[in-house]
């Protein structure tokens, strides 16, 4: 990512991810999904700008086939990590379930495949979504 400190603990690229928030559909997770979602909280943070709608996604470094929609476990934790990694991307702090949040994921086009946990990005927790 540019500008960002390569000596950090962090790995990979977040970047923006285009795409309009929908209504999430509410049927619920069939059940082989919901035994993946032991590691993920009910509910996630997900920083989005509030003026075109774009979140931000991340590529774990050596997985070029994982590419998600970033969440975090609290407000800090996102605060401080995208303050970091990408200080002038504007954003509001969005609470949702994490059904909602997969719905999100899917919604936000066919490059988009995961949820990640980033509350550490040298060790995100993916819940895959496609």
């Amino acid at each position: 990512m540019k500008g960002a400190d390569d000596s950090s603990e962090d790995s990979g690229d977040i970047t923006k991810a285009t795409g309009e928030i929908g209504e999430a559909d509410q049927t619920p997770l069939p059940e082989f999904l919901t035994s993946l979602r032991a590691e993920f909280p009910e509910k996630v943070i997900v920083p989005r700008n509030p003026h075109n709608g774009q979140c931000l996604c991340h590529r774990p470094r050596g997985e070029s086939a994982v590419r998600g929609l970033v969440c975090f476990t609290t407000r800090e934790k996102a605060t401080a990590v995208v303050k970091r990694k990408c200080p002038d991307f504007k954003m509001v702090m969005e609470e949702h379930s994490l059904d909602s949040a997969h719905e999100m994921a899917k919604g936000r086009g066919p490059r988009i495949n995961c949820l990640i946990l980033a509350d550490k990005l040298s060790e995100p927790v993916i819940h895959y979504v496609k």
